[in-house]
C-alpha cells in the first residue's frame, strides 16, 4: 500500500512538472515568433471582416486569394481575415479576390490600399 501511495505521489509530481514544461515551451515559442514589421514602408497588414451585403451577417469560410492560386486563405467563423504581406513592392498590381459559393466575388487592387496597416469591411452580394 505504501508503494502504491508513493507511485501516485510521483505521478502527481510528474504531472505538475509536465505542465510547467509545457508552459515554459509555449513561452519560449512565443519569443521566437517573428512579429510583422513595417520595414521601410514596404510591408502591409490587411485585416477586416467579410459580411453579407444584404443583411450584414458575417460570412465564414470566404476564399481569399492574393495574387495567385498558391496564396489562399479563408475567413474565420466570424468572418474575420488577416493578411500579412512582407514585401508590398513585389506584389504591385496584385489583386486580392474574395469569393464564396452563392455570392458574387469582390476584387481589390493592392495598389489601391494607401495605408500599410488597413482594416477593411468586404461586403459580398448574394447571387
Amino acid at each position: 500500500m505504501v508503494l502504491i501511495n508513493k507511485i501516485i505521489s510521483q505521478i502527481k509530481n510528474m504531472k505538475i512538472v509536465l505542465v510547467l514544461i509545457i508552459i515554459f515551451l509555449c513561452q519560449v515559442n512565443g519569443f521566437g515568433e517573428e512579429k510583422p514589421k513595417n520595414i521601410h514602408g514596404t510591408s502591409i497588414i490587411l485585416s477586416g471582416q467579410i459580411i453579407d451585403a444584404d443583411n450584414n451577417e458575417k460570412l465564414a469560410g470566404v476564399r481569399i486569394t492574393c495574387g495567385n492560386e498558391s496564396n489562399i486563405i479563408h475567413s474565420t467563423l466570424d468572418g474575420k481575415f488577416f493578411i500579412y504581406i512582407k514585401n508590398r513592392s513585389l506584389l504591385e498590381n496584385t489583386h486580392i479576390e474574395f469569393s464564396q459559393i452563392g455570392y458574387g466575388s469582390k476584387t481589390i487592387l493592392l495598389n489601391d490600399i494607401k495605408s500599410n496597416c488597413a482594416s477593411l469591411t468586404i461586403d459580398l452580394k448574394s447571387e
